[in-house]
Order: C-alpha cells, then structure tokens, then sequence
C-alpha cells in the first residue's frame, strides 16, 4: 500500500491487481483518477473496489463500459469492480 496524493503532477499510478478509490475528493478529480484507470483496463486486468457515491456515481454514468461487471459487499456501501 502506498499513501500519495494522486492529482500531484508527478505523481505515476503504479500496476496493481487492486485499486482502491473513495470519495476523497470533488468529483472533477474522482473522475481524473477514473479516467487514468479506464485507459489501463485496455492493457491490464484488475479489480477496482469503490466506497462512495460519488464516485458510483460516476462509473455509472460514465465508465459503466469499463466497468460493467460488479458486486455490492452485503450490509456495506463497498463494491467491488473487475474489468
């Protein structure tokens, strides 16, 4: 796990089997972050687990292509995503 302020300039997403994304922003920036990872679906697979609504609400809106596939832990606001 590595803690990073992902809008930073410098900042690189690494490869990773899982990627964790939350509400940690405004949606402008959840969406850069999801933007990043739907382009690196075309070369990898991972799994994209997701607290929040607004950022479920932007995958549903504008990544559901990316991410059509996934499951909602029971009694939890957490789903998990795979391409």
């Amino acid at each position: 796990i590595e803690l990073q302020n992902v809008l930073d300039s410098d900042f690189t997403l690494p490869p990773a089997d899982v990627y964790f994304i939350y509400d940690f922003s405004d949606k402008e920036d959840i969406d850069q972050i999801l933007e990043i990872l739907s382009v690196r679906t075309h070369h990898a697979k991972f799994y994209l687990i997701v607290r929040g609504e607004r950022v479920n609400s932007l995958i549903r809106s504008r990544f559901n292509h990316v991410w059509k596939n996934h499951i909602q832990l029971e009694s939890s606001d957490l789903r998990i995503y795979s391409n």
